[in-house]
């Protein structure tokens, strides 16, 4: 994994690594200053905080690049994987746009499709 991709001082099992490797509570490029402090996570991330609006705009141009329907629902669930935060905001904001893609007939194509899926995560 990326943990040799650490700064030596950092502690594996640290309360802030644990923080961001949780998609509950990891809230990404959004951690203030004194957040990222707090927790001990200074330096494992950008130097920049950015706001929701924007990293659901960045969320937004991420997924408009992607054409296939499964393309999509791949980027929908790592998205859900790594910030819930961010994802279920994404969701809500374009609840109409994305039910297809998180329900039928796209999470049953996924199904069908679960073995080539895990083979390219």
């Amino acid at each position: 994994g990326y943990d040799s991709l650490l700064p030596a001082s950092v502690q594996l099992d640290s309360p802030g690594l644990r923080t961001i490797r949780n998609p509950e509570h990891n809230c990404g490029m959004m951690f203030s200053a004194l957040g990222r402090q707090a927790l001990g996570i200074r330096g494992m991330l950008p130097p920049a905080s950015t706001s929701m609006e924007t990293e659901i705009a960045r969320t937004r141009m991420q997924f408009d690049r992607l054409e296939r329907p499964l393309d999509k629902y791949m980027f929908l669930m790592a998205l859900q994987d790594r910030d819930e935060t961010l994802f279920y905001r994404f969701v809500m904001d374009n609840v109409t746009e994305m039910m297809p893609f998180i329900y039928t007939p796209t999470v049953g194509e996924a199904c069908q499709k679960y073995g080539h899926i895990m083979q390219r995560s």
